[in-house]
């Protein structure tokens, strides 16, 4: 038998499989472009070279995985040969490892597209929590109709792509050895293949010196910014290639270059002033009612110039206010509202903060408000267990959790639609109200505007969107549960904080992360709240002390990155969306890649819509961003 033949059949093999992967994903990275043309800026959709050029810089990412799949099989399938062992046997083997990590790949491709119009981003680690829950998730993939076709072709292609690779291996003309015959031609074949893959899977960003590709950085997502149209530049990355490297970081702290003692210096200055500023505002202890709401991004009120009248009651109640129209949410996310809400500190960015140590001990709004008096309710329309949720308020606890397990069934994909969960939670109220002497803060986390929808009559057939039903009918609900509470007695003496939990993707993309993803409504309705419109700039961290500040409530135990927005101002914004982390001033807006460490800066004042970077002054924004960071690093370790 030549030496030869064998590896060549398995090089064959292999690179027949290659080129097979890199032909479904362009023609996913294709439909993707097709399908979500409308994210696109105007101009870029009749430009085939700037589309062309997305697409070759995407297969370079493909490529890259690819490559660093094959690296096992390559290094086992030549050194079998190298000793004359193969069996075709051992080929099948690889070849089933093969079909699956290609199709695991694939599958993920497919089902980012409808991610996209969601999120303005591909998925991330942290969406991959979602696999603790199936039913929710396939739930979710097959109850909307762009989901479900995605879903349905993405388990086609899967099991053709385990086809083909299955067939490639078949069809590879192996000659079984029967005796081990070591070959060194074979060895340093292996060897040069390994490398050749290792180099490939690594990649490499263009130099920007006088070093050789070689010897570059790693492959990062910067290869992928190459225009102005952020929705060109994300197709142009790999969604598994992107998961790929949140593995590999970790447990990864990242590197702020701030010492933990100015970290410190930052922290108690916030919270000294904070705690200095907290004064008496309201005649006695008023009831808090909070409802985060969820993806109510700022940009489907009529107060932010949307015109198709989907928040009226929303919008009327932010008219009447004490309203703050600059407001950010801290993440993206729900479990990043969820935390920042209740305990006045930031997220990480792709971090589930509730899973974090911050959980245990930390000073946050439930047990502040228990220690003076008040009940602490928080009502979901899910499991308790999902995000942590569980763990998370047993370590902030609250009196009790109302949740799935409570209410015993479901009206959708996530529990129960929002007049249910409202309805519920005013029952639960209005007994606790009977207690006079003891006022009660009751959270409430509504679910009806996120996918899978499950709009009921008339709400279902309003709007040709559904995106726009569930708004309408989310809004509708606030809408009843705050006329029946206004009949109530308990009315007169409450307060009522409106948020959303984060925003969504509305209209075309601004800027390199949409601002409608984070933009929110925050606003402060009551008796005794005086209405008023503030522009300045204000986050969900905020809330805590305000509304100590409001209640009266002094806490020298007060540990948060908040501020009170009654007495104090914000000089900038600092949140995460996406893989950026951002930083807003009342004029100026910077955007930090946290995988590529590459920072733009844009002129709110000239150019809103994030069109066009200016040359800037960054490093007092990477400064900003950072302090941030090691504080929550700073105040995490103090905490354990």
């Amino acid at each position: 038998m030549n030496k030869w033949h064998n590896i060549k059949e398995c090089g064959k093999f292999i690179l027949k499989s290659h080129f097979s992967f890199l032909l479904i994903c362009m023609v996913i990275r294709i439909t993707e472009i097709i399908t979500c043309r409308h994210l696109m800026l105007e101009e870029s959709r009749s430009d085939i070279a700037k589309i062309t050029e997305g697409v070759l810089r995407g297969m370079v990412f493909d490529n890259s995985v690819s490559a660093m799949f094959m690296l096992i099989p390559v290094l086992v399938l030549g050194l079998f040969c190298t000793f004359g062992i193969i069996k075709k046997s051992i080929l099948k083997g690889f070849a089933i490892l093969i079909g699956i990590l290609y199709a695991l790949s694939v599958a993920v491709s497919v089902g980012n597209i409808p991610y996209i119009t969601y999120k303005m981003a591909n998925v991330c680690l942290a969406d991959l929590s979602y696999l603790s829950k199936p039913g929710e998730m396939i739930g979710m993939m097959t109850g909307e109709p762009l989901y479900l076709t995605f879903f349905i072709t993405g388990w086609i292609i899967v099991a053709a792509i385990i086809y083909i690779i299955w067939r490639f291996a078949k069809s590879t003309n192996i000659i079984e050895g029967k005796e081990s015959s070591f070959s060194w031609q074979n060895l340093t074949a292996t060897v040069f293949a390994f490398i050749f893959c290792f180099l490939m899977g690594r990649g490499n960003n263009p130099p920007t010196n006088n070093k050789g590709a070689i010897f570059g950085r790693p492959l990062t997502f910067i290869f992928a910014i190459y225009c102005d149209d952020a929705f060109l530049n994300l197709s142009a990355q790999s969604p598994t290639f992107g998961l790929i490297k949140e593995m590999s970081h970790l447990g990864r702290k990242i590197k702020t270059g701030i010492t933990t003692e100015e970290a410190s210096v930052y922290t108690n200055s916030i919270q000294n002033l904070t705690k200095a500023s907290l004064t008496d505002t309201c005649s006695k202890k008023k009831n808090i009612v909070m409802i985060i709401m969820e993806s109510l991004s700022a940009n489907y009120m009529a107060t932010f110039g949307n015109k198709a009248g989907l928040t009226p009651c929303l919008d009327s109640l932010f008219a009447n206010s004490l309203a703050y129209y600059n407001a950010w949410s801290n993440g993206a996310r729900t479990n990043n509202a969820i935390f920042s809400t209740q305990t006045s500190l930031p997220g990480c960015l792709n971090i589930n903060m509730l899973e974090t140590p911050l959980n245990k001990d930390h000073t946050s709004l439930a047990p502040v408000l228990s220690a003076n008096g008040y009940s602490t309710d928080f009502f979901i329309s899910h499991a308790k267990t999902f995000d942590n949720i569980s763990v998370f308020f047993v370590a902030q606890p609250f009196d009790k959790i109302h949740s799935e397990e409570e209410y015993g069934y479901r009206e959708m994909e996530w529990g129960l639609r929002d007049s249910t969960l409202l309805a519920i939670a005013l029952d639960s109220i209005n007994h606790l109200s009977t207690d006079t002497t003891k006022p009660f803060y009751t959270a409430i986390l509504t679910c009806s505007n996120h996918p899978t929808f499950s709009i009921p009559s008339p709400y279902n057939e309003m709007y040709p969107e559904i995106e726009h039903c569930a708004v309408r009918y989310a809004d509708a609900s606030i809408d009843t549960f705050m006329k029946k509470a206004a009949k109530e007695p308990w009315f007169d003496n409450t307060i009522f904080v409106f948020t959303g939990d984060h925003g969504r993707l509305v209209g075309t993309p601004d800027g390199k992360v949409s601002s409608s993803l984070n933009h929110v409504p925050i606003f402060i309705y009551g008796k005794e709240i005086q209405p008023a419109k503030d522009s300045s700039l204000t986050m969900q961290i905020d809330l805590e002390p305000t509304i100590l500040s409001i209640l009266g409530l002094q806490c020298p135990e007060f540990a948060g990155l908040g501020i009170n927005r009654m007495k104090m101002k914000r000089d900038t914004a600092v949140y995460t969306s996406n893989n950026y982390f951002i930083a807003r001033t009342s004029d100026k807006a910077y955007f930090l890649n946290m995988d590529t460490n590459a920072g733009t800066l844009y002129n709110l004042k000239k150019d809103y819509s994030l069109s066009t970077p200016i040359e800037g002054n960054v490093p007092e924004f990477d400064r900003q961003i950072m302090l941030q960071i090691q504080a929550l690093y700073t105040i995490q370790n103090r905490e354990k």
